[in-house]
């Protein structure tokens, strides 16, 4: 299981309280051996036990200290991960520039909408129901064929938004609201730059910005600032990255959709591309600026100091937004 940080005093709080208890359980466990070990030595008169008892008490002490350091020796790598002297932000951008290039080589690479959000899940879900039904009858458990098949047509519980065509539907009504036709939508959509990351759909084109899995989409004209963050992620002692892009615009209205690090990249030079004078970049006095008038942001006096155009440890708090 996945634990979260809004931000680096709730994340460093958590790992040192976490540190400490695991710091005293070692400690506490190698104790344990050794009572035992004395226990079993005043009654059974029984020195090997008194030695094992020794080694476990040492070997638990040694786990306990390196657990109780184990968040400095984090955050050393971790810094290593930002330094750009550093092998591993060597290794980490030579890695990021191929996702991207990979990514890019795919962008126009995409048939229809309709496609894509319908027409292909569809396939994918008939498909392994057929392949599970197969199987089945290949065995000869010719009882659960029917059902199988009965199960590939009407659709589990958890695909009947699959069946319906739910996920394009939504994202035609977005157009609509904004004022394309289904096939205005689908000419859109055929000249945009297109990312596909599992089932889902990240596309920008000269006109609008979409997020399918959430049912998102934005006139590109309406961005103002965008740029891309990540939360800190803990998971079994080892400490990972979650990226977002954030996306705020001119109605005062934010986006932070989750997305692999290229994507998030790649996104924000296509909105830059399409938009009118987007902003990029995060500093603490630039969301200050956009809070006070997000209206007027996109022509105000931008401050020019301390700005960071890499990913930022930043997960913007939104309070009352519809």
């Amino acid at each position: 299981m996945f634990r979260w940080f809004r931000d680096d005093k709730e994340f460093n709080k958590f790992r040192k309280k976490k540190a400490i208890i695991n710091c005293i359980t070692s400690i506490g466990i190698g104790a344990l051996c050794f009572f035992v070990s004395i226990m079993n030595l005043i009654v059974h008169h029984d020195s090997t036990m008194m030695l094992f008892g020794i080694i476990a008490l040492i070997a638990f002490i040694i786990a306990g200290i390196y657990l109780l350091y184990q968040p400095a020796l984090m955050d050393k790598k971790n810094n290593n991960f930002d330094d750009p002297e550093s092998k591993a932000y060597i290794n980490h951008q030579k890695d990021l520039e191929f996702r991207k290039n990979e990514y890019l080589k795919k962008t126009k690479k995409h048939r229809s909408l309709r496609y894509h959000l319908y027409i292909k899940k569809l396939a994918l879900v008939i498909l392994r129901s057929a392949i599970v039904a197969g199987i089945a009858w290949f065995f000869g458990v010719y009882f659960f064929v029917t059902v199988l098949l009965i199960i590939a047509v009407i659709g589990a519980t958890k695909k009947r938004d699959v069946y319906a065509g739910k996920e394009y539907k939504t994202v035609l009504d977005e157009y609509q609201k904004l004022g394309f036709n289904k096939n205005e939508a689908e000419d859109d959509f055929t000249d945009s730059n297109v990312y596909i990351v599992d089932s889902s759909i990240f596309s920008v084109s000269r006109k609008t910005v979409i997020f399918s899995k959430a049912g998102i989409v934005l006139p590109v004209n309406s961005v103002v600032w965008v740029f891309t963050g990540y939360e800190k992620l803990e998971k079994d002692d080892r400490l990972s990255r979650m990226y977002h892009i954030s996306i705020l615009t001119d109605t005062g209205l934010i986006y932070q959709i989750i997305c692999p690090e290229a994507v998030c990249m790649l996104m924000t030079e296509d909105i830059v591309s399409s938009g009118i004078n987007v902003t990029t970049g995060y500093s603490d006095e630039m969301l200050k600026l956009y809070n006070t008038d997000p209206k007027n942001f996109r022509n105000a006096l931008k401050p020019a100091f301390d700005i960071q155009y890499s990913p930022v440890n930043k997960l913007i708090v939104i309070e009352n937004q519809e």
